[in-house]
């Protein structure tokens, strides 16, 4: 900082002898002492009551579809289906209220019902079902994003996900995830099931890695008012995954 190099200047002006300098340099430290500090950049404005409540009914949405899609073809999973349709169209009129009572109804039918068992035909679903919920997630890392940038922070971690954003979280889980799963569709009969298991622990680890992460749990619950839900969103999806991979990969 500025005092700490002018301290250093006056002690080094003593040192040599030169007690007039040292003595003005002293001087220029208290009148930067007391000159009044910065003002602080202005806290973020809260998020608007209607724009929190829509980014909540997305994520909540977008966390039952994978649970829906497993559920296909199935009289809950039909029903699930169209009160999620019926939720969705709801919340474009602001009926958020009605809109979250439907999907609560959706939730009952799909926990009654029971588990589903997918199989290998389930696979386009899982990938589906992670694919949307991966791009939630970007979406909403380029928001916090956005408000990083337009507010100053001394947090070296948030100034990396502002340069870097999703993969300044993933660990290096998100690249080989995505490969792995591209490996399963690219397999024969033959090697499907060595390449579903090298993607079952590669969902395996980067279900790890959110759990544990700091990171990621302080960027789901930023100062900064933009809804982030990486673990909500994420988790979902490789419950998917797995629950379809498990078949290809006979365990």
């Amino acid at each position: 900082t500025r005092l700490a190099t002018l301290l250093k200047q006056a002690q080094a002006q003593r040192a040599a002898g030169d007690d007039v300098a040292g003595m003005a340099t002293l001087d220029d430290i208290e009148r930067a002492m007391q000159a009044p500090a910065a003002p602080s950049s202005p806290p973020p404005p809260p998020p608007s009551p209607e724009v929190d409540l829509a980014a909540k009914f997305r994520d909540r949405l977008t966390q039952l579809v994978p649970k829906i899609k497993g559920a296909a073809g199935t009289p809950a999973g039909d029903k699930a289906k169209q009160l999620a349709g019926e939720a969705a169209a709801a919340a474009k009129v602001q009926g958020f209220g009605q809109a979250n009572s439907l999907l609560d109804d959706a939730e009952k039918l799909l926990k009654a019902a029971g588990p589903s068992r997918p199989t290998a035909d389930g696979w386009p679903v899982a990938k589906s079902a992670w694919q949307d919920a991966s791009e939630l997630v970007d979406g909403q890392i380029t928001q916090l994003q956005q408000a990083l940038k337009t507010f100053d922070s001394a947090d070296e971690e948030l100034i990396e996900i502002a340069e870097f954003g999703l993969n300044a979280l993933t660990g290096n889980h998100k690249v080989p995830l995505m490969a792995a799963i591209r490996n399963v569709d690219d397999s024969s009969d033959d090697a499907r099931s060595i390449a579903a298991s090298k993607a079952l622990q590669a969902v395996a680890d980067f279900r790890e890695h959110l759990s544990t992460s700091e990171r990621v749990r302080a960027v789901d619950n930023n100062p900064f008012g933009v809804n982030v839900s990486i673990q909500n969103s994420l988790m979902p999806a490789f419950d998917a995954l797995e629950d379809a991979l498990r078949p290809m990969a006979k365990v």
